[in-house]
């Protein structure tokens, strides 16, 4: 951990294990994350007031993927301890608290023969469960499905975002949590239908506890992936196949109603929601390579809005919602760029000699973060957008890679 602008960073894992999918706490006093110190992935939790760990969980199969019950000191996580991919609740405090048998103490959120991933329960978060382990399963081709570990030295590569076979996947980003996302849900994805849907599971009064099928896709190899909600909660946009080609459609939580936004031959993937949930940006290869377009949820219209010579991929809303940050191969690596919401003003932010990706953007929008090889290993950068300057944040003979704020 390290402060942005100055200081040097600490370590705050034990560098005897391999640490990966750290999350914080709403409040900030607290940061869960997953380590195979042990011999085997389980979950921890380090607390910033005290400088001081507790491993969560103590199993002998893997414990992985954590993330916050909004507003509280809540960890989900998801377990492989019945057999197969379980999601599961525990609290992370107090600190000095010995580790848990989850078969054992933990709540059991789901229960199916199935494979229960990516648990995310407020609408900010994109889900860091995918820049660690995922359970082992036939995931291959589908947007949003990582299969393996993340290689930070293949992160980059400009390939095509719907191989999803763990090779030149970047992780994905959570942007935090505030009190206007809290909400009394989170979703999921699940196999148990045989093909993956997206289910929301109620978490408030868990006894019984209250599971719903949201994106009911009906038919062998259709698959509902990648849910992402809008930050006012109302609707959870996703991408599925149940049409014959991958395509992004909305689910109003309120009514179940699932209405197809995009119609074309081309791939329609990675959407992200605007601030005041007006529009989504996401990447499309309709026009033979891939670029960024808008869809305005009122109106339902696309507007092209990156056209340069290469493929342009993962767009991200600025937190105003003013600005989108996205990555290109237009100049033969993966540099990162930042355009207007309109498209206008594209502008190159980081250098062209190495490959950058995973942009995340600061709370008030003028720093945004973001990983690069340009010393010729993964590191961490700065970019200012008032100074236009660039910190090199860190600087080790091995990748430091996947932040956030």
């Amino acid at each position: 951990v390290m402060n942005a602008t100055s200081g040097t960073p600490v370590a705050i894992s034990d560098v005897a294990g391999d640490a990966t999918n750290h999350t914080w706490s709403t409040d900030d006093t607290l940061i869960a994350y997953q380590s195979n110190l042990d011999g085997d992935l389980d979950v921890y939790v380090y607390d910033f007031g005290s400088g001081t760990t507790r491993q969560v969980t103590d199993n002998t199969i893997a414990d992985y993927a954590p993330t916050w019950v909004c507003g509280t000191n809540e960890l989900i996580f998801t377990s492989d301890v019945t057999g197969n991919p379980d999601i599961f609740e525990t609290n992370a405090l107090p600190i000095d608290a010995p580790a848990i048998k989850v078969e054992k103490v933990a709540l059991q959120l789901t229960d199916e023969p199935a494979d229960d991933v990516y648990p995310q329960s407020f609408p900010a978060e994109e889900n860091a469960s995918r820049e660690g382990k995922v359970p082992a399963a036939s995931m291959e081709g589908i947007p949003g499905i990582q299969t393996d570990y993340l290689n930070p030295e293949l992160a980059v590569t400009p390939i095509d975002p719907t191989d999803q076979t763990g090779e030149g996947v970047e992780a994905m980003k959570v942007n935090g949590c505030s009190a206007l996302a809290c909400v009394d849900s989170l979703l999921y994805h699940t196999n148990q239908t045989n093909d993956w849907e997206i289910f929301r599971l109620d978490l408030d009064g868990l006894s019984p506890i209250a599971e719903a099928n949201l994106s009911r896709g009906i038919g062998e190899g259709i698959h509902d992936v990648a849910p992402t909600r809008s930050l006012n909660g109302d609707y959870v946009a996703f991408v599925s196949n149940r049409d014959g080609n991958w395509e992004l459609y909305s689910l109003d939580l309120a009514t179940g109603q699932v209405m197809r936004l995009t119609v074309d031959e081309g791939s329609d993937i990675n959407p992200f929601w605007s601030p005041a949930s007006g529009s989504i940006v996401f990447q499309s290869d309709r026009s033979g390579k891939w670029q960024i377009y808008s869809l305005n949820m009122s109106t339902y219209e696309t507007t092209l809005l990156s056209n340069g010579s290469g493929n342009d991929y993962d767009p991200v809303y600025s937190n105003a919602g003013d600005y989108i940050a996205f990555r290109s191969d237009r100049q033969g690596s993966s540099v990162l760029f930042v355009m207007d919401k309109s498209g206008s003003n594209v502008t190159a932010i980081s250098d062209a000699a190495g490959n950058a990706s995973n942009a995340t953007w600061y709370n008030d929008d003028e720093l945004l973060a973001y990983q690069s090889d340009l010393d010729g290993d993964m590191d961490i950068y700065v970019y200012e957008f008032n100074t236009g300057e660039t910190r090199q944040v860190t600087a080790n003979a091995v990748a430091d890679y996947a932040p956030t704020w």
